[in-house]
C-alpha cells in the first residue's frame, strides 16, 4: 500500500521538478547549438574572404601574402591546421600546424580559383570539432549546476511544508480509527482548522455507531450460520487460494479427513496445494479422489469464490456410488462363465480401436469341435466348466499378447496388441490347439475338445473392421469343414 506523503512527493516531482529538468536541458541544448552556429558563421564568413585573398596570392605567388591568408584563418579558435597550396605551381605556399593535441577532427578542402573560374589551389583546414563542443559545454556547468540546486532547494521547502500541514491531521484519522477500532466509542473525533478533515471525521464518527450494531448482527448471524453448517451431512470448507489453507470447515468434513491441523500440515501439504491448484484453476471434475480418514474416498466437489482469495467449496461423498457404477459396468462386459470379457466387452474395444485410427490388430476366430455332443450327454454343468477351462488356457497361453473375448456358446475371438506375421500366428495357433485339446478332468471323468482357427490382419488406416472379422470367421469356417486347426485368411 502507498503512503501519502510519498505518493505526493513523488507526484510533485514528476510535475514540477521534471519538467523544469527538461526545460533547462532544453534551454542548455539551445544555447549550445547557438554559440556553435555563432562560431561556425564566424568561421564561414573568415573562409569565404580569405579564399578570395588566396586567389591573389597564388596568381601572384605572393607568399607573403599567403602566410597572411595562413595566418588569418590559424587565429580563429579550434584550429589544427592550415595548409595553401599551389596545384598551377605544384607547390605548397604557406602553412600552419598546431601543438595541441587532437580529438576528434574535421578536415575540409577548398578550392581556389581565378578570376577566369580555372582552379588554382587548394586551402586545407583541419578543425578539432571535439574539443569546441566540450568548451562549449564547460562553460554551461556553472548555470546548470546552480539551476539544480535551485529545483533541489524549492522542492525540500515544498516538502516541507507539504509533509507539516499533512501530518498532525493523519496522525488523528489514525489514532482516532485505532481507538474505533478497539471499542472505544467515547473517543471524541479531533479538530482542525481545515474543513475537509473536520468533515472526514465527522463521517468516521457516524461510521463508527453503525459498524458497532453492523458488528452485533454479524456475530448473530455467524453462530446461527456456523450452527446450520455443523449440521449437513456434505463435507463443506473455504479454502483460502493465496496461502493454499483450508481456513474453515464444518463437522463432517473433520470427520472424514481429520482437523483442520492435520489437513494443513507439513506431511499433508504437497497433496493439499495440489488440489488447491486445481481447484482454482477449475480442473476439479465431477468426480474427484481424496484421501479420508478410512482411505481413498470418490467426492463430487463444487466450489464458489467467496472473495478474491476464498472459495467456499462443498464435497459429497459419492463413493458408493462410484462403486456401484464400476461394478455394473463390468458385469455389463464380463462374461459370468468364464469370467472373460464377452461380445458387448467386444464391440467396446472394437469401437476404441475403430475411434484411434493407429492400432492395428490381428483378429483370430476360434470354435470348438466336439462340444456339443459332451453338452448334450453329460449336461450343461459340464458343458459349462469345460467352457470355462478352455477360456483359462486360451487366457495363458495369450500370455499378455491380447485379449481373448466369449462370443456366445463355443465361438471365442482373440484381439492382438499388434499385427503378428505368419511366423508368429502359426506356432500361436499350434499353442493354442494344444493347451485347448488337453483332457479336461470333472469329477473323474475326462473331456477334451479341439479348435479351428481362423485368422485375418486389420490394418489401421486401410482395412474396414467388420470386413476383417468376416476374413477370420469365414477362414475358422474352412479350418472347420477342412479338419485343418489353423487357417489364415488370404491377404
Amino acid at each position: 500500500m502507498k503512503k501519502l506523503f510519498n505518493y505526493l512527493i513523488t507526484q510533485y516531482i514528476i510535475y514540477t521538478i521534471v519538467p523544469l529538468l527538461i526545460l533547462g536541458v532544453s534551454a542548455l541544448s539551445y544555447t549550445l547549438i547557438d554559440s556553435h552556429h555563432d562560431y561556425q558563421s564566424e568561421y564561414n564568413q573568415t573562409i569565404n574572404y580569405q579564399i578570395k585573398q588566396a586567389s591573389r596570392a597564388i596568381q601572384d605567388l605572393d607568399i607573403v601574402g599567403a602566410e597572411n591568408v595562413v595566418g588569418k584563418i590559424s587565429d580563429l579558435s579550434y584550429i589544427l591546421s592550415v595548409k595553401l597550396e599551389s596545384t598551377k605551381y605544384d607547390l605548397v605556399l604557406s602553412e600552419f600546424i598546431s601543438d595541441s593535441i587532437p580529438g576528434k577532427s574535421d578536415k575540409k578542402s577548398y578550392l581556389v580559383y581565378s578570376q577566369s573560374g580555372e582552379a588554382i589551389g587548394a586551402l586545407t583546414v583541419i578543425k578539432d570539432t571535439s574539443q569546441i563542443w566540450k568548451d562549449l559545454l564547460i562553460e554551461s556547468v556553472p548555470n546548470i549546476i546552480l539551476a539544480i540546486l535551485l529545483l533541489l532547494l524549492m522542492s525540500m521547502l515544498l516538502s516541507r511544508k507539504v509533509l507539516k500541514t499533512l501530518k498532525a491531521p493523519f496522525h488523528d484519522a489514525q489514532r482516532y480509527g485505532f481507538l474505533i477500532a478497539n471499542g472505544d466509542i467515547n473517543a471524541e473525533p479531533p479538530i482542525h482548522q481545515f474543513e475537509e478533515f473536520n468533515s472526514l471525521f465527522s463521517s468516521l464518527d457516524n461510521l463508527r455507531d453503525r459498524l458497532i450494531n453492523s458488528v452485533h448482527e454479524l456475530k448473530k448471524s455467524e453462530n446461527r450460520h456456523q450452527a446450520t453448517y455443523d449440521l449437513t451431512q456434505v463435507c463443506l470448507f473455504v479454502v483460502d487460494i493465496k496461502e493454499k489453507q483450508i481456513v474453515r470447515s464444518n463437522r463432517e468434513f473433520e470427520t472424514t479427513f481429520g482437523s483442520l491441523n492435520k489437513v494443513n500440515s507439513i506431511e499433508l501439504r504437497s497433496t493439499l496445494h495440489d488440489f488447491i491448484i486445481k481447484l482454482a484453476n477449475g480442473k476439479i471434475n465431477d468426480q474427484y479422489t481424496l484421501v479420508g480418514v478410512n482411505g481413498d474416498r470418490h467426492f463430487k466437489v463444487n466450489s464458489a469464490y467467496l472473495n478474491e482469495y476464498q472459495l467456499e467449496c462443498s464435497a459429497l461423498d459419492i463413493t458408493e456410488l462410484v462403486d456401484a457404477h464400476s461394478y455394473v459396468q463390468k458385469q455389463l462386459i464380463t462374461d459370468s462363465l468364464t469370467g472373460i470379457k464377452n461380445r458387448v466387452g467386444f464391440n467396446k474395444r472394437i469401437e476404441e480401436i475403430q475411434a484411434n485410427r493407429l492400432i492395428s490388430t490381428s483378429i483370430i476366430m476360434l470354435d470348438l469341435n466336439g462340444f456339443k455332443p459332451i453338452n448334450d450327454q453329460y449336461g450343461h454343468l459340464v458343458g459349462d466348466f469345460l467352457l470355462a477351462t478352455v477360456a483359462k488356457r486360451i487366457n495363458v497361453t495369450l500370455d499378455k499378447i491380447g485379449e481373448v473375448y466369449r462370443l456366445g456358446g463355443d465361438e471365442f475371438i482373440i484381439l492382438t496388441n499388434k499385427i503378428l506375421s505368419d511366423d508368429e500366428l502359426t506356432p500361436l495357433a499350434t499353442s493354442l490347439n494344444e493347451n485347448v485339446s488337453r483332457n479336461v478332468n470333472y469329477e473323474n471323468h475326462e473331456f477334451s475338445v479341439t479348435i479351428s482357427i481362423g485368422s485375418a490382419n486389420f490394418v489401421a488406416g486401410k482395412s474396414e473392421m467388420y470386413d476383417v472379422i468376416h476374413q477370420a470367421d469365414l477362414a475358422m469356417y474352412q479350418a472347420k469343414t477342412s479338419k485343418q486347426t489353423y487357417v489364415m485368411a488370404q491377404k
